[in-house]
């Protein structure tokens, strides 16, 4: 059992133990949405309802109606589920364990908007709520609301200052804001609580690499790795850190494992074809980077890494067909523009009026990034 774990049933508990019944309700329930395979929580969530329902308040609707909604969730009638929610939510719009429900299924129907006006309301009904404010955040995040996400996790931590999750996807948000010290300091936080989380080691290592201190986040990486070696994730992140040292070898050998455990990643995918187009393994890069296009027809770098494949096996037309592509999907990207010139330039049936068109659409993408910062990818990133 986690440390995050146990510490929520040991709260929930105490809240009972003080007759704080709502409280203990809330809590049971993020735990039976974090962890829904705890039979414990599940058990005394179903108990502690069904206490309640018998002398509840007129502010709570009944267990029936509750029941109905978590049928319908069950057997993923999503939409019926939310209505039936915001429905009963006219009639009793102080219900915290409504607004608690109705927000998880707007999380589940990827609606986050309506799990930000779901969540505002708990917060308001309990300020002292650090669950409310927590799945507030993650709303809030999903909703681009980055400032106001930072605040909500914020404020589950001061409420709850042993919050790890909370740690965890604030130094998301700060990550995604270019705050890399503080994420950095959020993610050692939540290592200093819960020394074996998974999720804390993984993000410190990618925001250290971010920051350039890549023996660090090698360190982070291998870590995360070593406390769950059957996610592909600290193996394909740790893969592209290596390979920015230089040490191609291992870089290759981490990116294969994160393959072998999720083969449709994209991501993976795109990661594996460009370390094999750089180590000259054109023909294997070439089928690679096919399969992470096939995942996802619009993921642009996999283009651009296949066109580089092309023009290493002598295939011209396939390359150019790429860079076109690529530059179809990020036309504002300067790289593949750059790669498409130098392809055009060794193409004899290109004539030196397509080549002199493609060099000023070339020059136009690299007037418009002076003073300014490219928002891309370099040719060989992995």
């Amino acid at each position: 059992m986690s440390t995050h774990l146990s510490a929520a049933l040991t709260k929930a508990k105490s809240f009972v133990d003080t007759n704080d019944l709502q409280s203990a309700l809330l809590i049971y329930a993020a735990i039976v949405e974090q962890w829904p395979d705890n039979e414990e929580a599940l058990t005394a969530f179903e108990t502690l309802a069904l206490e309640m329902s018998k002398g509840r308040s007129p502010e709570e609707p009944t267990q029936q109606q509750i029941d109905q909604i978590m049928t319908l969730c069950d057997q993923r009638q999503l939409p019926l589920a939310i209505k039936q929610g915001t429905e009963l939510l006219k009639e009793f719009p102080r219900s915290l364990l409504l607004h608690m429900l109705v927000a998880r299924i707007a999380f589940d129907l990827e609606v986050p908007e309506l799990a930000v006006k779901s969540l505002s309301e708990v917060i308001k009904l309990d300020p002292s709520f650090a669950e409310g404010f927590y799945h507030l955040g993650r709303a809030l995040k999903q909703t681009n609301q980055l400032d106001e996400s930072v605040d909500a996790f914020t404020a589950a931590l001061v409420i709850k200052p042993d919050y790890v999750v909370a740690y965890c996807d604030l130094g998301d948000v700060l990550i995604t804001q270019k705050r890399l010290d503080d994420a950095i300091d959020s993610f050692q936080k939540a290592i200093q609580i819960d020394p074996n989380c998974f999720d804390a080691y993984n993000n410190l290592g990618l925001a250290l690499s971010y920051k350039g201190r890549l023996k660090e986040s090698i360190a982070c990486l291998s870590r995360a790795v070593g406390l769950n070696p059957g996610s592909a994730l600290p193996h394909a992140n740790l893969s592209i850190v290596l390979n920015t040292l230089g040490q191609v070898d291992e870089a290759m050998s981490s990116c294969q494992l994160a393959y072998m455990i999720d083969p449709n990643s994209v991501e993976i995918c795109s990661n594996l074809g460009s370390l094999l187009k750089d180590a000259g393994k054109y023909t294997e890069s070439t089928a690679m980077l096919r399969k992470a296009i096939s995942l996802d027809p619009n993921y642009a770098k996999a283009y651009n890494n296949l066109g580089e494949s092309f023009r290493a096996l002598g295939q011209d037309h396939e390359a150019l067909n790429n860079y076109n592509r690529t530059i179809e999907l990020m036309p504002n990207s300067p790289y593949p523009y750059s790669n498409r010139q130098y392809c055009m330039s060794h193409m004899e049936d290109i004539s030196p009026i397509e080549q002199l068109a493609s060099a000023k659409h070339y020059g136009s993408v690299i007037a418009s990034q002076v003073g300014g910062r490219y928002t891309s990818w370099p040719v060989k990133s992995a």
